[in-house]
């Protein structure tokens, strides 16, 4: 590991370095990947935050690169959820954001470039890893007490609770709202309404963070949980 050879400043990975209090939380330190040119993007990988480190590593590479927090939400989760833990303890997150120059002095100097987050769209200790397909569905929600799950894709919906049958849904409708957007589907299994907001969740379980929260309504049932934001569009239909 890069820590049992390098100062800790560049031990492990990089996310964000805004308003974290560590000495690159403001001014030119934070501003190198500000005008790049790259495209925003989403980006799978493994978080670290820790004593003058601020790192993220991209799923299926072992480079580290520095973090610029441009949302304020990556640390203060990761310090939330690693809370006793570890010191350095990786978390899988998925953001949006832009790579560039990493600054050019300060910690984030060392790296060899800097990754500025715009949007947390998942952080958890434990859960959803490199293998998550986010171009399989356009959102997935989830909720405990009872437990259950709903995928959502241009196919339709898919409906999963313990001790029951998957149910599923190919005829969706979807509507926006102010604050979100609502799926609805009638057919077989009964009817059934999922209203996404764009209100970050905090699962009830493990604490893992989700940028949107989720409500369905099943028959006369009403079930709460969060949502995961996936890529898959109307018109991209799994072959």
């Amino acid at each position: 590991m890069k820590r049992n050879k390098r100062p800790l400043a560049i031990a492990l990975m990089a996310l964000l370095a805004a308003g974290c209090g560590s000495g690159d939380s403001s001014g030119k330190h934070n501003e190198a990947a500000s005008g790049s040119g790259a495209p925003v993007e989403v980006v799978k990988g493994f978080a670290v935050h820790g004593h003058e480190v601020r790192a993220f590593r991209p799923c299926g590479t072992d480079e580290e690169v520095w973090v610029i927090d441009r949302t304020g939400v990556l640390w203060d989760v990761h310090k939330d959820l690693a809370l006793g833990r570890e010191p350095y303890e990786e978390l899988f997150a998925v953001v949006m954001g832009r790579f560039g120059p990493p600054p050019e002095d300060g910690f984030g100097a060392e790296y060899g470039r800097a990754l500025e987050v715009t949007e947390v769209i998942y952080v958890a200790l434990e859960g959803f890893r490199c293998n998550l397909d986010l171009d399989s569905f356009r959102y997935r929600t989830f909720g405990n007490e009872p437990f259950w799950s709903a995928s959502i894709s241009p196919d339709g919906i898919v409906l999963r609770m313990p001790g029951y049958e998957d149910r599923s849904w190919t005829d969706i409708d979807e509507r926006p709202f102010d604050g979100g957007v609502m799926f609805s589907a009638d057919g077989p299994p009964g009817q059934v309404r999922i209203r996404i907001f764009e209100l970050p969740c905090r699962d009830t379980m493990s604490g893992a963070y989700f940028a949107s929260s989720a409500e369905m309504r099943l028959g006369q049932d009403t079930f709460r949980g969060c949502a995961l934001p996936g890529t898959a569009r109307p018109g991209n239909r799994s072959q």
